[in-house]
């Protein structure tokens, strides 16, 4: 990079710092609202609404279905979580080194980390070509329980895996994929993963 270039991005950069630095000084205090009384609130504490037939007074919490947290049941987490496991699981590219699995290696129990290193060494050990790129990309179309209880559950995912290679030629199959997961510290892991026969 040439000298000039250099000079400007660290002038973008002392600019950017400095404008955040005068919103979070100068601007973040005039974030308060007024209460239908002229009394000043700030963002940070909960608005109550005064009765005015109790002059002033708050005595009731209004609360609206906007402000109630939303609750998502363990089927919905499970579905999610095997949806969004298998698309990064089955999507790599032989230029990749693997990076899916490695990314991947929080979300699976020991057993599974186990395996997904194996698995790496394995394929590392054979020297494979990765000149020529060629890769998968896989969407998770649909989730199903197959099975669950409060530790575990097995999934089967549904996906739509797209082969390329470096001509840009295409080959669209579709896969399931069948998940066991675990329940460790109110964390679900995936602790094998199996992938089935080309539909």
């Amino acid at each position: 990079m040439s000298k000039i270039f250099k000079i400007i991005i660290i002038i973008v950069l002392i600019l950017t710092l400095i404008v955040v630095g005068y919103y979070f000084l100068f601007l973040k205090d005039k974030s308060e609202i007024q209460d239908e009384n002229g009394n000043q609130i700030s963002d940070q504490q909960p608005y109550l609404p005064s009765d005015q037939n109790n002059n002033g007074q708050n005595n009731q919490l209004n609360l609206t279905p906007q402000s109630q947290p939303k609750v998502v049941s363990e089927e919905t987490k499970i579905k999610n979580f095997s949806r969004s496991f298998s698309e990064r699981f089955g999507t790599y590219s032989n230029q990749g080194d693997y990076g899916n699995l490695e990314d991947l290696m929080p979300l699976m129990s020991d057993q599974m980390q186990t395996w997904a290193e194996n698995y790496i060494i394995q394929q590392r050990a054979k020297n494979l070509d990765t000149s020529v790129y060629s890769g998968i990309t896989t969407k998770a179309l649909t989730a199903q329980i197959l099975s669950q209880s409060e530790i575990s559950a097995q999934v089967k995912v549904s996906t739509q895996r797209i082969e390329k290679n470096i001509t840009d030629e295409q080959k669209i199959y579709y896969q399931d994929l069948i998940l066991d997961l675990v329940k460790l510290n109110n964390t679900w892991l995936v602790d094998s993963a199996e992938w089935q026969a080309v539909e």
